[in-house]
């Protein structure tokens, strides 16, 4: 009997170490997540787009309100964004649901950047921007590069209150 128990706790212990594809997968982008939050946070556009430039397909396509964009137009429209901004309280992605198939993989993620900003008041606003994203992933070698993200909802606040957005997301 306790020759058995120890067998199983040892099967146990080996099954919770071994990651699958999905763990992987998950793994790896959340620790992009964190530098992508850490170049944000600094409001540091060039760190971001060095990420970008090794976490992103070259063909990566973003899609916001039915308007593609490519890599290099979603970050120019991020670098102007982030200039509005006198600083960055948050920057956050969260897989909420996660699909692996060989090197291919696809991801609904919960996204928000929140800051603060003086407005044509000349006050200080909490301006924040956040939603979903489906988000579409290839593994080129060990790493795990987006190659498209969409928006699927999205919801822009000032001061905790939410503010019409043409076009929006939902």
């Amino acid at each position: 009997m306790k020759k058995l128990i120890t067998s199983g706790a040892i099967m146990l212990a080996v099954a919770l170490c071994v990651a699958g594809p999905e763990d992987d997968f998950r793994n790896q982008v959340n620790r992009q997540s964190k530098k992508y939050e850490a170049a944000m946070l600094k409001k540091d556009i060039k760190a971001f787009g060095k990420l970008l430039d090794t976490y992103v397909t070259k063909d990566f396509k973003y899609i916001e309100n039915g308007q593609t964009m490519t890599k290099k137009q979603m970050f120019d429209q991020m670098g102007m964004s982030i200039k509005t901004f006198q600083k960055v309280t948050k920057f956050k992605s969260r897989i909420i649901t996660a699909q692996v198939q060989g090197n291919k993989a696809t991801a609904t993620v919960s996204n928000l950047m929140e800051g603060t900003m003086i407005g044509p008041d000349k006050k200080k606003h909490t301006m924040s921007f956040g939603g979903n994203t489906v988000e579409s992933f290839i593994k080129e070698g060990k790493t795990w590069k987006m190659s498209s993200m969409e928006w699927k909802t999205s919801e822009m606040k000032q001061d905790g209150k939410k503010i019409p957005t043409p076009g929006g997301a939902g």
